[in-house]
């Protein structure tokens, strides 16, 4: 694994990045999305992206979230504005209705690039790929 990346546990979620290849960033959330996990995940995505050559692909594993703070959305959302002209998609699995809602809004606001799905096995195809067609350090 080229970025090991890190992870959180609180009371009320856990959350871990990594990074599997140049390019690619990978998240993983259970329980309820919190400022905690948008810290985690700002801080990570400024050192992936400084190891990345192009355009970013991101994969986001919500599925076992059930909720998150309105607030974690909207500073997670702002935060991922100014590093929007380097991503090339966010591809995002979910099972909830509530997390399907949030991502339709937050995609509207970032330019369409959001990619939500609650189809694992299609999820993990395209990261895959990902990985696989990622340029070798």
């Amino acid at each position: 694994m080229r970025l090991a990346g890190r992870s959180i546990k609180t009371e009320q979620a856990s959350a871990r990045w990594w990074s599997p290849a140049r390019g690619v960033f990978c998240t993983q959330v259970s329980g309820h999305f919190t400022m905690d996990v948008v810290d985690l995940f700002v801080g990570a995505i400024d050192e992936v992206i400084g190891d990345t050559e192009g355009q970013l692909r991101s994969f986001h594993d919500l599925r076992d979230v059930v909720s998150y703070d309105s607030r974690a959305r909207l500073a997670y959302t702002e935060q991922s504005k100014p590093i929007m002209h380097r991503v090339q998609a966010v591809e995002m699995l979910f099972s909830s209705g509530l997390i399907a809602m949030g991502i339709s809004v937050a995609n509207i606001v970032l330019g369409g690039k959001l990619k939500g799905t609650s189809d694992v096995a299609a999820f993990e195809r395209r990261r895959d790929a990902a990985i696989a067609s990622a340029n070798p350090r």
